[in-house]
């Protein structure tokens, strides 16, 4: 793989030891799963081995036609690589707790917080990417999320709490 001079010196002296392993892993094909959503439960029939990190994960065929199946399009799952939903999981989001995603779209992160949140705040500032999100949001059924298009300082201003 041919990456940016500068980019591989900085990951280089970040990784140490480890550089190599991961510039082999980028050669690698990505994998892709599904998640399942908890606010429309229905399964799956393209779920494969299940994610060990996230209950509901499943892994899927490269190949797969589960994106434009009939339960994707009804919000049933998110497709998502499965390295995206460790930050959700690791911030254990609580039924109660209100979160704010600042850079929200597509929404396969703010839809996983949705699942486990009070109430989110889903913004993002690119008008274009903010129609995106708000589809996936919608599609996922996430009733507790609200959409936004707002710099980040209007949304401080307006959200002092937060």
């Amino acid at each position: 793989m041919n990456l940016p001079q500068q980019y591989s010196e900085n990951m280089r002296a970040l990784l140490g030891g480890e550089f190599e392993a991961f510039l082999a892993s980028m050669e690698k094909p990505h994998c892709r799963a599904l998640r399942e959503n908890p606010m429309r439960p229905a399964g799956s029939a393209f779920a494969g081995k299940p994610v060990p990190w996230y209950e509901g994960a499943y892994y899927i065929e490269e190949e797969s036609l589960a994106g434009s199946s009939i339960q994707h399009f009804a919000g049933a799952f998110y497709l998502q690589e499965p390295s995206a939903m460790t930050a959700a999981a690791v911030l254990n989001v609580q039924k109660n707790e209100r979160v704010l995603d600042l850079c929200a779209a597509p929404g396969g992160k703010a839809t996983q917080l949705a699942s486990r949140a009070g109430a989110l705040v889903a913004n993002e500032i690119e008008p274009k990417r903010a129609k995106i999100l708000l589809g996936n949001i919608e599609r996922m059924g996430a009733w507790n999320a609200a959409v936004t298009n707002e710099t980040p300082q209007r949304l401080a201003d307006a959200l002092p709490e937060t």
